[in-house]
């Protein structure tokens, strides 16, 4: 293909570009920010993917509203003589200064250079093919910045909601495109000459090279809607796998939690079984070291008695057959065997007495450990209970928290979201899977005039 390449204009007629769009974009994410100096690189990495997706669809609305408004204008009229060319350089002076204005000066001025029908249409075929590739590509790249803005900042209805509105201003940009192409086709390509030196091309074939080169752009650079449709479904079920991570990873950490607790409440009754066991071995351990000493000191004491008593009637008896024999010496002997037994049951009594305080302070002794160890069981068996108490207050906490999140209002709404969710992306799919048409209508009349 030849085309006059020195007379195209950088600019696409698909909007600002991306530049502005990130300048600007920038500035609004600094504004979101706050301090820049200090902020967190995510919040500055989201900020800016915010405020380039706003900058891109402000701009590109406002691109849309002027260019519509200069299609509306008819900048270029039916009654223009594109076969006088020397007359085509004082229009080309009067057209305005905008993307449709730099589309049909660049177009007209390959035609007054002298280049042949074939060469122009070429031409505006490129201007048109370009057109949609820029806007797509730049659509492109405001849905993936949309996408990093979801994964770092989690707000999905609104980047539901963006993507919907970059759909709608594709779906603008596209319609006019189009209505430029129409323009273009009936306003400059279908009123050019006939038959013109070196070519011998006709209306028709003007047509038909006009309407394939427009439908060959329109299938090599607007996407299909089966390729969009499994991105689009692809977004979505990576969502969904994220968001059902989540509540997985929430779910298992409570029963984890829940689980440790159980645990723990478990080891520590079987502590406490164990110990209160030891405790009831040890008090029958007491019980019987002092019944078996109370015992003995009974048998010692009841020995003790017995021997005396009969060392007693023994000493009587003795004083008795005495006095039967002898009553001249009976006063002295019963004096002195008084004396005696007084003197020997003296000397029994006090080591009796020192036998018995000896054998109750060896009791007393005992008893006295038995309770200080008994007390310090029961310390221990109150400590005990306070954690096994504790223990019950986390694990009833534990329960209360899973069933407060199984019924708060938040998640009943979060399930309400992805449900809402699912139905607007069924609803985006079914309006990008919609088949399109490009028509290319010829009248007889415009045959014949051309």
């Amino acid at each position: 293909m030849t085309t006059n390449s020195s007379g195209v204009h950088s600019h696409s007629g698909s909007g600002p570009g991306l530049m502005p769009v990130l300048v600007i974009g920038a500035l609004i994410g600094m504004l979101f920010t706050g301090d820049i100096l200090t902020a967190d690189l995510s919040a500055l990495a989201l900020a800016f993917c915010w405020g380039s997706v706003i900058s891109f669809l402000s701009l590109q609305w406002i691109d849309l509203t002027g260019q519509s408004l200069s299609l509306i204008a008819n900048p270029l009229p039916l009654d223009t003589e594109l076969a006088d060319r020397g007359s085509l350089h004082e229009r080309m002076a009067r057209l305005a200064r905008g993307p449709i204005h730099h589309r049909l000066r660049n177009l007209l001025s390959t035609w007054v250079q002298g280049w042949d029908p074939r060469t122009v249409i070429d031409l505006a075929s490129y201007q048109s093919s370009r057109a949609r590739r820029t806007i797509v590509s730049e659509v492109v790249f405001m849905f993936i910045l949309v996408v990093v803005a979801n994964v770092l900042g989690g707000l999905d209805r609104i980047a539901i909601a963006a993507i919907a509105v970059l759909g709608l201003t594709l779906a603008a940009r596209q319609a006019l495109n189009g209505g430029i192409d129409a323009y273009v086709e009936s306003h400059v390509l279908a009123r050019l000459p006939a038959n013109l030196p070196h070519t011998s091309m006709t209306a028709a074939e003007l047509a038909a090279a006009l309407g394939g080169s427009i439908e060959n752009s329109f299938k090599k650079y607007i996407p299909q809607p089966a390729d969009m449709t499994q991105a689009i479904r692809h977004g979505i079920e990576e969502a969904n796998l994220q968001f059902t991570g989540q509540i997985k990873t929430l779910h298992d950490a409570l029963l984890q939690n829940q689980t440790v607790i159980v645990q723990t409440w478990a080891n520590a009754a079987k502590t406490t079984t164990h110990e209160l066991r030891d405790v009831e071995k040890a008090l029958a351990t007491v019980v019987s070291d002092l019944t078996g000493g109370l015992h003995t000191n009974a048998e010692k004491m009841q020995h003790i008695m017995t021997h005396h008593t009969q060392e007693i009637q023994k000493v009587f008896a003795e004083v008795g057959s005495q006095l039967k024999h002898n009553n001249v010496d009976g006063a002295a002997q019963l004096q002195t065997a008084l004396k005696t037994h007084v003197d020997l049951f003296s000397q029994n009594n006090g080591a009796w007495a020192k036998q018995l305080q000896s054998v109750l302070g060896e009791h007393v002794s005992t008893l006295d450990t038995a309770t200080k160890a008994l007390v310090g069981q029961l310390d221990q068996i109150a400590s005990l209970s306070k954690n096994i108490e504790q223990v019950l207050h986390v694990q009833e906490a534990v329960d209360s928290a899973v069933r407060d999140v199984a019924t708060t209002e938040e998640f009943r709404k979060t399930l309400e979201t992805l449900r809402k969710h699912i139905e607007e992306s069924d609803n985006l799919l079914r309006e990008v899977t919609k088949p399109r048409t490009i028509r290319l209508v010829e009248t007889e009349e415009e045959i014949l005039q051309s």
